[in-house]
């Protein structure tokens, strides 16, 4: 933490990161170190397919169709505490709430906190590109 708080531009984006719901201590420092501070990666898509929530495309040409996978290249710690934030997040974030509760009536579970591990991604990346704390303003329509 001290390392944090000794570079100013560290210490806004970690106090950016944690006010974002589900996402704790560890997370964010996690983020800020893998990212180098949101320097290494430009967009969140790229970051997201290093932690291994983006699924490719399991194919073999023409013939061979299969279902689309997650990387087993991917960064099984980064993942592992995404996981423990998306689900964190299910409960306590209203819109996140919801939105899992429609996506399971269709999709299975896992995909469904993959989802939400890659919305999670997104808010960060969001908001520390606008450098602004994350404000809850979700009201259910109708």
């Amino acid at each position: 933490m001290k390392l944090v708080y000794g570079d100013e531009k560290m210490a806004r984006n970690y106090d950016i990161i944690v006010s974002i719901k589900g996402i704790g201590m560890i997370n964010a420092l996690m983020t800020i170190a893998y990212t180098e501070n949101f320097t290494s990666f430009d967009n969140p898509r790229k970051y997201a397919v290093y932690a291994g929530v983006i699924p490719f495309d399991h194919d073999s040409g023409t013939s061979v169709k299969g279902r689309k996978r997650v990387s087993h290249l991917a960064n099984k710690e980064l993942k592992q505490e995404l996981n423990q934030a998306a689900k964190t997040a299910i409960i306590y974030d209203n819109e996140l709430r919801e939105y899992a509760e429609n996506k399971l009536k269709v999709k299975c579970y896992g995909i469904v906190l993959n989802n939400v591990k890659f919305k999670l991604i997104l808010r960060m990346f969001s908001m520390v590109k606008r450098g602004e704390l994350f404000v809850e303003n979700y009201k259910k329509s109708a």
